[in-house]
């Protein structure tokens, strides 16, 4: 009983000490079904766009289906842990290769419980919609662009709920991606119907607009 309840204490002081600027941890990881649910509206808003549903957006001939990646997700846990409505400086992988990342937060007076995941990614599909985008990075269309970046294939995230400094409950997603979108000087995708092994890639089998 005696190591049942020291157990209990440190889990419970790791909880409360993991946020940064005082903010109260209340719960923090996603469960299998919101892992499955994240991957899914990705790969349906990237194949909306690939097949040309988007108004004023033009079709893609090699946008990838994405798969879930736990390395990425590893360390986007990592890093809602904090607490911090900010991006992750250090963003390179085991292999130092470099990786984008998108970020989410909610606010609410009262606790929502179970945040609602489809529409925290709705916002940066949204940026399409409230500012265009016309290609290649655009500060403010950083959001969409990563997440419909063509070569981005794996996605990895986290989520932690909170109680911030000005007694807030707060929802943060943190989203990484891999390879890295929103690369300057570049294109998100190739303009064009789906042409899958002009890039050496197979068709989705999911996915009527996507590579695999």
């Amino acid at each position: 009983m005696a190591r049942l309840s020291i157990a209990l204490f440190l889990s419970l002081l790791a909880l409360s000490v993991a946020c940064r600027n005082g903010a109260k941890l209340l719960r923090k990881s996603l469960n299998a079904q919101q892992r499955t649910k994240i991957v899914e509206l990705h790969n349906q808003m990237r194949n909306k766009v690939a097949s040309g549903g988007v108004p004023s957006q033009s079709k893609a001939q090699n946008m990838r289906e994405m798969v879930w990646d736990n390395e990425m997700a590893q360390r986007a846990q990592s890093w809602a842990d904090n607490c911090v409505f900010e991006h992750d400086s250090n963003r390179k992988d085991s292999k130092g290769k470099y990786f984008g990342q998108n970020l989410v937060v909610t606010w609410a007076q009262k606790d929502p419980g179970s945040p609602n995941i489809e529409k925290m990614i709705d916002t940066w599909f949204n940026e399409v919609y409230e500012h265009g985008y016309t290609g290649g990075y655009n500060s403010k269309t950083g959001h969409y662009s990563q997440l419909i970046w063509a070569d981005s294939n794996k996605v990895g995230c986290g989520l932690t709920s909170y109680l911030d400094t000005n007694k807030l409950y707060s929802d943060l997603l943190v989203c990484n991606y891999s390879p890295a979108g929103n690369v300057i000087g570049q294109q998100a995708y190739v303009k064009g119907s789906r042409n899958c092994s002009k890039f050496n890639l197979s068709n989705s089998k999911k996915f009527n607009s996507l590579c695999a």
